[in-house]
């Protein structure tokens, strides 16, 4: 999800914010790997999975627009 956002951010209270919100659905946590081709449902903690927030101060348009352009890209991965 890419959010603009204008003014002052408190990017601790809002990392914050989306590890409770990760924490409290395990839908968000959930993922599909498989084992020996037999996928199976593992629900993750909320300290695996690392870096939820990733903040980028641009100062441009265009900038803005690559990177929302290089992000939505990925591919998403049930495993």
């Amino acid at each position: 999800m890419v959010l603009r956002l204008d003014g002052r951010v408190d990017v601790d209270a809002l990392g914050l914010a989306l590890v409770d919100v990760v924490g409290r659905h395990e839908v968000l946590r959930t993922v599909f790997p498989a084992d020996g081709g037999e996928p199976y449902q593992q629900v993750r903690e909320v300290a695996e999975l690392g870096g939820l927030l990733r903040v980028v101060d641009t100062a441009g348009e265009d900038e803005v627009d690559d990177l929302v352009a290089a992000e939505t890209r990925h591919g998403f991965d049930l495993a």
